[in-house]
């Protein structure tokens, strides 16, 4: 008897422990696509500082653009498609996050859902 009731709590541990891995491995797929999220939008936003200044010299006014401004703009573009790459990526994980957390066992642990991240461009960068 104590060999079953020994049995079954290191099978219940077990099945704790991987229901915490799970959402502990889903957690950290989320911070890294937060934070791909975050670094686009701090390179875009630089990008965009430097395409103003190529445009337009202190005091003198616009200037010609030139191979540099169109790099820069092809850069702005790439970094604006990692950021909705990096958004849809971020709420995919968010999605199946929550959708464990409403599922037994999860709904247990009465853990809080994932927000998600919703970005808009504007001339200025990026408003959520």
């Amino acid at each position: 008897m104590l060999i079953l009731i020994s049995f079954v709590c290191l099978a219940l541990g077990v099945i704790v422990f991987r229901l915490y891995e799970d959402l502990a491995n889903l957690r950290r797929q989320l911070q890294t696509a937060k934070a791909q999220i975050e670094a686009q939008i701090a390179l875009r936003r630089d990008l965009l500082r430097q395409f103003k200044e190529s445009l337009y010299t202190e005091g003198s006014g616009p200037r010609v653009v030139g191979a540099e401004a169109h790099k820069i703009m092809a850069d702005v573009k790439s970094a604006e498609d990692k950021i909705e790459f990096a958004k849809r990526y971020y709420n995919t994980i968010a999605e199946q996050y929550d959708h464990r957390l409403r599922m037994f066992p999860y709904s247990l642990l009465h853990l809080p859902p994932q927000e998600f991240i919703e970005l808009s461009l504007d001339n200025d960068g990026l408003s959520c």
